[in-house]
Order: C-alpha cells, then sequence, then structure tokens
C-alpha cells in the first residue's frame, strides 16, 4: 500500500487551528463491481450474466438477513450486523423508537483480513509522486519515499488522528 505525507489545520479539539502532518492512503480509485465480476468470471466456468446473478443474488439475501435483524457471517471477509444508536432516557415509559438516533450496519473484518492488512509493505511515496497517483491532494514536499513493512492506520479513511 502507497501512503503519503498530508498536512492538516485542525478545526475542533485542543489542537483547533494548528497545522499537524500524517500520513494517508493513496487512493487509486474504486473498484467497480463490473470490474470484480469480470475478475469472478475469469477465474470461475461462470458466466458474466451467472456471476451478475449470483453476486447480486448473494446480495440480495445477505440484505434480507441484517434487514430482519441477523449478523450474517461473510467467510474470509467477516460479518455485517445491524446497528443502531439510541438516546438513553431516564424512564422505561420514554424508551420509544422515537429515541433512536440512527440506523445502519456495522461490518466487522476477520481477524485474519486484519493480520494481513498490518502485515501489508507500506511505501512512502513522496509528494510529487503522491500528487500525480492521487489527483494533486495537498501534501508535505519532504517524502522519503521509505518502504516499511506490516504498517497500520488509524482511521477509517487512512487519514490520521492529530
Amino acid at each position: 500500500m502507497d501512503v503519503k505525507k498530508v498536512k492538516r489545520t485542525m478545526k475542533v479539539g485542543p489542537k483547533k487551528d494548528k497545522t499537524l502532518y500524517g500520513l494517508q492512503w493513496v487512493n487509486y480509485g474504486n473498484v467497480s463491481s463490473e470490474a470484480l465480476l469480470q475478475e469472478v468470471e475469469a477465474a470461475t466456468t461462470l458466466s458474466d450474466s451467472d456471476a451478475e446473478l449470483l453476486v447480486k443474488e448473494f446480495a440480495n439475501v445477505v440484505i434480507g438477513y441484517v434487514a430482519n435483524g441477523h449478523s450474517v457471517d461473510l467467510g474470509v471477509l467477516g460479518t455485517l450486523s445491524p446497528k443502531i444508536t439510541a438516546k438513553a432516557v431516564d424512564s422505561e415509559k420514554d424508551c420509544t423508537a422515537q429515541t433512536i438516533g440512527s440506523i445502519g450496519v456495522l461490518y466487522r473484518s476477520r481477524k485474519e483480513l486484519t493480520d494481513d492488512a498490518k502485515a501489508m509493505s507500506i511505501t512512502m511515496l513522496s509528494s510529487s509522486s503522491a500528487s500525480s497517483a492521487d489527483g494533486g491532494n495537498e501534501g508535505d514536499d519532504s517524502g522519503d519515499g521509505g518502504t516499511t513493512p506490516g504498517g497500520g492506520g488509524n482511521g477509517d479513511d487512512g487519514g490520521f488522528v492529530g
């Protein structure tokens, strides 16, 4: 995985208005479902339409189970579960559906997937490489281009916590 240095001015908290530097993964773009289906087709005896039908039906079954309150084990990928956040109230009478703040789906990766991610080789790009690779996002111009085995991130979006 390639990473780049980024500069951010903090907007909240004790470091508000302070400029901090951190690392962020270089996003080379999203892989479309069509591209994934083409790889499945090439790696199996499934036709393009069969692979597409399989993925769509698999997704429909998973969505149905999660929507009905089940956690769904996706094998090596991990688990999907329903998730809600709700406001705590003083009395049982006040504990109603109106106290729900958000409803969503929680993803928990399987330990093996997380371990594989932690074992990835990390390549530090210079800012000029990172800018051209990642659409010109701002970075520090003192990148050292080093490689570090077994990285580790601290943010869902590949960003950093200040």
